[in-house]
């Protein structure tokens, strides 16, 4: 999985909290507890979470938003979330 430096700017600019925290973009890519399916995008998109600790994450998910094409997966964006979203679990 790749993550542009386009990508980082973007998480950065839209998500300016997530400075700092590649490392767990990183960690819930390779340890995800939770897989899902996009509930808008089923087909390509998965969401990774991963609990963190911390006085960033302070106990909440990261989640990694990734989009899978037949020879490529990259990340669009990742932020800090409360709850895990509805979609399929894979």
């Amino acid at each position: 999985m790749r993550l542009s430096t386009e990508r980082l700017a973007h998480i950065h600019e839209a998500h300016e909290y997530m400075m700092g925290l590649e490392w767990a973009i990183r960690q819930t890519l390779e340890e995800p507890e939770v897989v899902r399916r996009s509930a808008s995008v089923p087909e390509s998109v998965r969401l990774y979470y991963r609990r963190f600790g911390g006085p960033v994450v302070k106990g909440r998910y990261i989640c990694v938003v990734v989009k899978e094409q037949e020879n490529d997966a990259f990340i669009l964006t990742a932020y800090i979330a409360d709850n895990i979203k509805r979609g399929d679990p894979i």
